[in-house]
């Protein structure tokens, strides 16, 4: 619902609103005569915090608070940027989703081009260009990794680490996931085999179109198969124009990412746009059993197709 933000009073509402409800507060800003601003800056200041607002040291070399609360939830780094510093090494920036990062802290970096993570350790920690100890979830920073080259880092990629700081690597990422998706705009209509733009969070990437389904309100029940209710869905039995709601089936083109269930989404292509969310996230074996039921192996990766097959085109090959 957009609200026209004329006031003091206005802005103090829309900020109060603007995370319970759905309020669009709308701000005229003029850049020349700077009216307006201050009503934007009010805007942003009485927000409510949705980050951990937890204490961390201004530096190394200062104690970190005793009353401040350790988090429990696991780390989860978004990569955005990556730096080659002189005489520092692989620098990478970006925000701390979940859980909190510390100085000397064991990571996991990935995924890498087979969906699987490599070991590191965080060097150093900076945030507005001053060294600190730590970072907490919703806090912008950038972070040395020790032993990792430039050429290993890709924006989109993410720093994992649980609480009780696991040995066994997380499980590879895989490149197929299912989300609830609304088509804001299409000329035409979507069905499977379209590709679109996804972004989510830090990841973009050219993601095709495998299945579509009727959105189910209900909750999903844990008890079926793997492939249900996706298996009954065809290529091609469903199609999505403007404003449709639906169970969409995306598998990304070149590599695996990590998107965690619950992740918010958009997709795009040309002005064509739609907004969704991460309802499932299917691991590397449940990838391969799903694609090659729905789409008889057409839509099988290179990584994913059978050895056997692969040798017996090699010895054909070689015969001709």
């Amino acid at each position: 619902l957009p609200v026209a933000v004329a006031d003091a009073r206005a802005a103090a509402l829309a900020a109060a609103r603007f995370g319970g409800q759905r309020v669009c507060p709308v701000f005229q800003v003029s850049n020349v005569t700077g009216e307006g601003v201050g009503l934007l800056q009010m805007f942003l200041n009485l927000l409510p915090l949705r980050a951990c607002t937890a204490t961390v040291p201004a530096s190394p070399r200062e104690p970190a608070s005793p009353e401040a609360p350790e988090s429990s939830e696991p780390l989860r780094f978004e990569i955005n940027e990556i730096f080659a510093v002189p005489y520092v090494g692989t620098v990478v920036s970006g925000v701390v989703a979940s859980g909190h990062v510390r100085v000397g802290d064991m990571v996991w970096l990935g995924p890498d081009s087979s969906g699987h993570f490599a070991s590191t350790q965080v060097r150093g920690i900076h945030r507005k260009r001053a060294e600190v100890a730590s970072g907490s979830r919703g806090q912008s920073v950038s972070l040395a990794l020790r032993k990792i080259a430039r050429t290993q880092v890709r924006k989109g990629m993410v720093l994992l680490r649980t609480p009780t700081d696991d040995v066994e690597p997380p499980a590879p990422a895989a490149r197929t996931f299912e989300a609830e998706v609304v088509v804001l705009y299409h000329s035409t209509t979507i069905t499977s085999r379209y590709q679109a733009m996804v972004h989510c969070g830090a990841v973009r990437q050219t993601a095709r179109v495998l299945a579509i389904r009727p959105a189910n309100p209900e909750p999903a029940d844990s008890s079926k198969p793997v492939d249900a209710p996706l298996a009954d869905a065809k290529p091609g039995a469903s199609a999505l124009r403007t404003g449709d709601r639906a169970r969409v089936l995306f598998q990304f083109i070149r590599h695996p990412e990590y998107v965690p269930a619950g992740s918010r989404l958009i997709f795009r292509e040309g002005r064509t746009k739609g907004v969704g969310k991460v309802v499932r996230v299917f691991s590397a074996a449940e990838e391969r059993q799903l694609v090659q039921k729905m789409t008889n192996g057409s839509m099988l990766l290179d990584h994913q197709k059978p050895k056997a097959d692969v040798t017996a085109a090699h010895k054909i090959s070689t015969k001709g």
